[in-house]
């Protein structure tokens, strides 16, 4: 049993090291790695909720008329923006001409 709690201590500070360097990478202006990990943020985003749509396990159940429906929809929702998202970052990485950038510089 001290086994298994010493290798949850472990996880949780890999995973609190892991949180911390996504917030930093978040921080930078125009990093590269901030664009990537924007883009593998997005298309995880777009994979998880489009596993909650086909997930039988819903936040509300579907028996309840209207509400059981609506999460599936707000999935829906978040899953096309997490891909869109994902796919804008990507053309923006890939054609840097052609995005917008993240500041308006005003002269």
């Amino acid at each position: 049993m001290e086994a298994f709690f010493s290798f949850l201590k472990v996880v949780l500070l890999c995973a609190c090291a892991l949180v911390a360097l996504v917030l930093v990478l978040l921080a930078l202006p125009h990093s590269k790695l901030r664009s990537s990990l924007l883009e593998i943020m997005g298309w995880a985003g777009g994979v998880a909720s489009t596993s909650l749509i086909l997930s039988p396990v819903d936040l509300i159940p579907d028996m309840i008329p209207v509400a059981g429906q609506a999460d599936d929809f707000v999935y829906l929702l978040c899953a096309v923006a997490s891909f869109w998202m994902a796919w804008k970052k990507r053309s923006q990485r890939l054609d840097p001409a052609s995005g917008t950038s993240d500041r308006t510089e005003s002269r």
